[in-house]
């Protein structure tokens, strides 16, 4: 079975939580995303773990908006939300779990 897509899954979860509010930071989440694969390559959650959530609320957003503390925080909210959605349908296991929680603390 192949890696499931990120932008499947971020459909899923907007469809399943109803926050479609949520959706302009998965668009800057998946535009951070696609720089870490080849041109028309899809981002599976191979590619997308607790380093690169790291990176993209730590780094990115912080370069892309330095002055908007607002869009890091409901970036941070968004991708917690995402998360715990990926824990309920078991797409991620209990150590990638350990490591995306330290992201959150």
């Amino acid at each position: 079975m192949s890696p499931k897509s990120v932008e499947l899954i971020i459909r899923e979860y907007l469809d399943f939580s109803q926050k479609q509010e949520e959706g302009e930071f998965f668009v800057l989440l998946l535009n951070y995303l696609s720089h870490l694969v080849e041109e028309d390559e899809e981002v599976t959650l191979d590619d997308f773990g607790s380093y690169e959530a790291d990176d993209f609320l730590n780094f990115y957003l912080e370069d892309q908006f330095p002055d908007d503390k607002n869009v890091l925080k409901k970036s941070k909210a968004a991708l917690k939300n995402l998360f715990k959605y990926m824990i309920s349908k078991k797409l991620i296991d209990k150590e990638e779990e350990k490591e995306w929680k330290e992201i959150f603390l």
